[in-house]
């Protein structure tokens, strides 16, 4: 795949002076790094794709929506990305994975160290923000909407 290798060294020294863990695949333009979480889902695993002009953090869950449980998951996150201005929860119906997703465009400006940290931190707030809120829908505990207040009221 081809990819811009300046802001693929930008992406690196911003891991690297913030002390991330990391794994870069230089063939496909991929930054992977596990990160922790402070809620009930413990963890995800960040994905950075670096293109030519663009950037992509997707951050993805430990869990998946289930047949039964993917239309309020669906729901739930529409409720959640309602005022999101930075990103925003992504459900893939195919298999039920559940990510956050934000896109730096590069074209006219090269990013910032400011802003590669966003796309790596803002997933993370959010998902802690909203992830326990949304195990109570997978498993049926909670509503979608319900679930959403809560989140928002923490």
């Amino acid at each position: 795949m081809d990819y811009s290798m300046d802001l693929a060294k930008k992406v690196i020294e911003v891991m690297e002076s913030n002390g991330w863990g990391y794994e870069f695949d230089e063939e496909k333009g991929v930054v992977v790094t596990p990160t922790r979480l402070k809620n009930k889902l413990q963890r995800i695993r960040q994905v950075i794709a670096i293109y030519d002009d663009h950037i992509i953090t997707r951050s993805l869950l430990p869990v998946r929506a289930d047949d039964n449980s993917i239309q309020k998951v669906a729901e739930f996150l529409h409720r959640a990305n309602y005022g999101l201005l930075r990103g925003n929860f992504q459900l893939d119906f195919r298999d039920g994975e559940i990510s956050y997703f934000v896109y730096i465009d590069c074209r006219k400006e090269f990013p910032t160290t400011e802003k590669i940290e966003a796309a790596v931190l803002i997933p993370c707030a959010m998902i802690e923000r909203y992830g326990d809120a949304l195990t109570m829908v997978l498993f049926g505990l909670s509503t979608p909407e319900d679930a959403v207040n809560t989140a928002e009221k923490n």
